[in-house]
């Protein structure tokens, strides 16, 4: 995973995560938020969502998956639309 973010780091000259909510689901989590990235060589802009979904069995991560949209994140954590 690091070296993945190191890459996007040397990839993109703009790299911003932004924060849009954090739920704590008992037996999981879900991280809503947005990504906005230009590229170095580029210049292409992104402004993108992003759902990441992580199960928690024992204390201990057991799955994590992301989604580049809150809704498939709402819908793959069992929350209603939003």
């Amino acid at each position: 995973m690091a070296s993945g973010i190191a890459a996007a780091f040397e990839t993109w000259n703009v790299f911003e995560l932004q924060e849009a909510g954090l739920s704590d689901l008992g037996d999981s989590l879900l991280w809503l938020g947005r990504v906005k990235m230009r590229g170095s060589s580029s210049g292409v802009e992104l402004d993108l969502q992003f759902a990441i979904h992580t199960a928690i069995r024992d204390g201990k991560f057991e799955s994590i998956h992301t989604f580049l949209s809150w809704q498939e994140g709402r819908d793959a954590a069992g929350l209603p639309n939003g």
